[in-house]
């Protein structure tokens, strides 16, 4: 199974369940530094099960998770940095599998611009909690 989602955005997946239990799930394109917690675990319930109906818990960010979240963020795009600088300077281009990844990690580089802007303007705003998700 394979889905693209882009950043912000959610998709739905459709699949037949035939076997209960959890399965881990990841990110199979590399963006970022971060690229390993780009992860999660689907719970497949049995036939017949009955749902208990229990309050989801809602993270509330302040402007001291925005603050900390900017730095991640500085943080990874110097490895990031750090990273393509060193790929480029050598003969990256004789290795097509580095081509790719290069080009696609540039590419979804090139898309954080709508979602800097977008975490920005929330925390003008101080939306610390979507100044932080956006982040």
């Amino acid at each position: 199974m394979h889905g693209s989602i882009e950043p912000g955005k959610t998709i739905q997946v459709k699949f037949k369940a035939d076997k209960e239990g959890v399965y881990p799930y990841y990110c199979t394109e590399f963006c970022s530094a971060l690229h390993l917690e780009m992860q999660g675990y689907l719970l497949v319930k049995p036939k017949g099960y009955k749902e208990v109906k229990v309050a989801a818990a809602k993270a509330e960010y302040t402007k001291v998770d925005y603050d900390k979240q900017v730095k991640k963020i500085a943080d990874t795009q110097a490895v990031i940095d750090s990273v393509v600088g060193y790929i480029t300077s050598v003969n990256y281009k004789d290795f097509p599998d580095v081509v790719a990844l290069v080009e696609d990690a540039t590419d979804q580089l090139n898309r954080m611009k709508e979602a800097k802007a977008k975490h920005e303007d929330a925390a003008k705003k101080q939306d610390w909690q979507q100044a932080t998700l956006w982040g």
